[in-house]
């Protein structure tokens, strides 16, 4: 992507710790000594593409985000924490609001995703600036069933034409702020790139590595523990030779 191109960042961490049984929020938790959501932040915030970076979070950890995450780990690209709302579509329009007018991409980010990898944010950057919107992707390996509500199996999808929609996701700003203004009220997206594709903006998809993913269980925290481990001690290495 262009350097001279302006890319803001919104990152949405409006999520509970509910499925991991947890009273923290899943971005909120310790992963190596930092918060699950300080990972996600560092390497937008170390990336010479972005000028401005958005948080998003609930209305109670607003001060607490400001002085224990970005003030902390000096996250200086980070102008504004802001409360998001109540579903993850009204989130990401809060941190629309506090966009600068002057900015050219958007690109939104999971704060649950702490093992975005910067190779893949630069493949997904490039790619948005050529077509104007781009998500990172990865393929299915596994066999897809569509499945009743008994649970009984009613046919199987064709794993070929199916892939994981990951973050983060990159939009010409104009697109999306459009995309959100149309949305119909009350209509469900869980990504962003389904917002787009109800306005009829054409999206699309770099493969990016399986390993980025969506802290939800405890086991994923496990093995995103085990990977930045895995991570420090591969760098440890090149700079000892």
């Amino acid at each position: 992507m262009d350097n001279q191109k302006k890319v803001a960042v919104i990152i949405v961490a409006g999520g509970s710790g509910k499925r991991m049984n947890s009273p923290v929020p899943k971005q909120f938790l310790m992963l190596n000594q930092k918060p699950v959501l300080a990972h996600a932040i560092q390497p937008f915030n170390e990336s010479p593409r972005v000028h401005q970076m958005i948080l998003v979070v609930p209305e109670k950890d607003v001060t607490y985000c400001q002085v224990d995450i970005v003030e902390t780990y000096q996250f200086h690209k980070v102008t504004n924490v802001v409360a998001g709302g109540s579903e993850r579509i009204d989130s990401v329009k809060k941190g629309l609001e506090a966009i600068e007018e002057t900015v050219d991409y958007i690109a939104i980010h999971d704060g649950a995703r702490p093992l975005i990898h910067q190779e893949d944010i630069e493949r997904v950057f490039d790619k948005a600036l050529e077509t104007g919107g781009a998500i990172l992707a990865s393929q299915m390996t596994d066999t897809v069933k569509k499945i009743e509500e008994k649970g009984e199996i009613v046919g199987t999808l064709p794993r070929s034409e199916l892939v994981l929609a990951q973050t983060p996701q990159i939009f010409c700003a104009e697109w999306l702020k459009n995309a959100y203004r149309c949305f119909p009220p009350g209509k469900v997206a869980t990504d962003d790139a389904s917002v787009l594709e109800c306005a009829g903006y054409s999206v699309h998809t770099v493969c990016g590595k399986h390993i980025n993913i969506k802290i939800t269980t405890s086991e994923d925290l496990e093995i995103a523990a085990y990977t930045l481990n895995r991570r420090s001690g591969e760098n440890e290495n090149r700079h000892r030779f």
